[in-house]
């Protein structure tokens, strides 16, 4: 993964870093409480934490966790580029708990699992050999939704654009239609 981001940044002209990466088992990390999706970005730190469950290690699609390190890496991106930065001052002006803080928050998590998708458009035979891709976007589809990531079938037609464009400019969750990202 570093690697693939190490190449759009230099295309894009912008220095690259490598986050920082903290494993753990009890559900803390270097900026808190992991709540969703046993991950979070710490951009602060630059670093995303993994909490690694009984409930993980099951999980019967081992995309789940590629999946959940490419969202995170997709965090990390937003941070280098600015776009992390941007979305604070946003939710800032906001405050938190109101309907545009969450509207702000599933704009950032679907571009996060875009950009998951654009990894996956380069990477995914060399990952998989258990589903199909349209199986594994049904997968994400059918997952659990949330107020801070939006719905579980818009998160899968983003990560699903992601691959199929295989770019990270088919990912401006930030002018697309309020419907899109809910």
């Amino acid at each position: 993964m570093n690697r693939f981001w190490a190449a759009r940044f230099k295309a894009a002209g912008l220095k690259y870093t490598k986050p920082k990466i903290q494993l753990t088992t009890s559900g803390n990390s270097v900026c808190g409480k992991i709540y969703y999706t046993g991950a979070h970005y710490c951009q602060d730190q630059r670093t995303f934490a993994i909490n690694i469950t009984k409930r993980e290690l099951r999980n019967p699609y081992r995309l789940a966790f590629v999946r959940t390190v490419a969202h995170e890496m997709g965090h990390h991106a937003q941070k280098l580029s600015g776009m992390l930065d941007t979305y604070n001052r946003m939710v800032w002006r906001a405050g938190q708990n109101t309907p545009t803080y969450y509207a702000l928050s599933r704009r950032l998590e679907m571009q996060a699992d875009c950009f998951a998708g654009v990894f996956f458009s380069a990477s995914f035979d060399s990952l998989n050999g258990e589903l199909g891709w349209d199986e594994w976007v049904g997968a994400i589809a059918s997952a659990k939704s949330d107020k801070l990531h939006g719905s579980s079938a818009n998160l899968a037609r983003w990560h699903d654009r992601g691959y199929r464009n295989g770019s990270l400019a088919a990912c401006n969750t930030w002018t697309a239609s309020s419907s899109s990202v809910r």
